[in-house]
This record gives C-alpha cells, sequence and structure tokens, in this order.
C-alpha cells in the first residue's frame, strides 16, 4: 500500500517586489490553509492596505 499524503501549499505573492510574503504548507486544500496565510502575510506588513487577487486554477 502507498501511505504517502498530498502536501498543499498556500502563498502569496507580492507583485511589487515579487516575492512571497507569506507561506503556509499543509495536508488539506482548504479554507483555513488560505486565511493562516492571510493572516501571516497581514502580520508580517503591518500598516498596509494589501490588495487580493485570487488565482483560478482552470484545470480543476
Amino acid at each position: 500500500m502507498n501511505s504517502a499524503k498530498k502536501a498543499y501549499l498556500s502563498a502569496i505573492l507580492d507583485l511589487h517586489s515579487n516575492t512571497i510574503v507569506s507561506n503556509v504548507l499543509g495536508h488539506s486544500n482548504n479554507n483555513k490553509l488560505v486565511f493562516e496565510t492571510l493572516d501571516r502575510a497581514l502580520e508580517a506588513a503591518p500598516g498596509t492596505t494589501p490588495m487580493l487577487h485570487r488565482a483560478v486554477d482552470k484545470m480543476g
């Protein structure tokens, strides 16, 4: 039996500096993973006004 598990990466990219400002690795692709990533990004840049854009996967 294959006991491999999937890993999901949620990352936020700063489009101005082209750097990853936050990333979280999880076992489920769900809202908890996304909001944890967003919370960490906001903590890393206090006082900023973020503009969010969601990338859509056309394959799934």
